[in-house]
């Protein structure tokens, strides 16, 4: 079974078909621990969990990756516009 709580608080789901890192708070460090989902099929990087994908087509949950564990690394979201305009800034000083 999964239990859903807010952006925050992923789900938590045992065993089956897709397999997320998962993590309670938004520390990158506490997010290796692992979880199967057996009725999802993404993982999402918002903090980290599993959801299926019509929750990343309707709600803003970061980034949502296809296959096991591919939501290892950061969210882009905020990293990506901060290397844009750290890019920018030096472009044009």
């Amino acid at each position: 079974p999964c239990l859903y709580g807010d952006a925050l608080t992923m789900c938590f789901c045992v065993a089956g078909g897709i397999k997320c890192f998962s993590c309670v708070t938004g520390d990158s460090l506490s997010c290796l621990k692992t979880e199967e989902c057996p009725t999802m099929d993404r993982c999402y990087s918002l903090v980290k969990g599993c959801l299926p994908s019509v929750d990343c087509a309707q709600g803003p949950v970061g980034a949502c990756c296809e296959g096991d564990l591919c939501n290892l690394g950061n969210a882009t979201g905020s990293s990506f516009i901060l290397l844009l305009l750290s890019t920018a800034a030096l472009y044009f000083l």
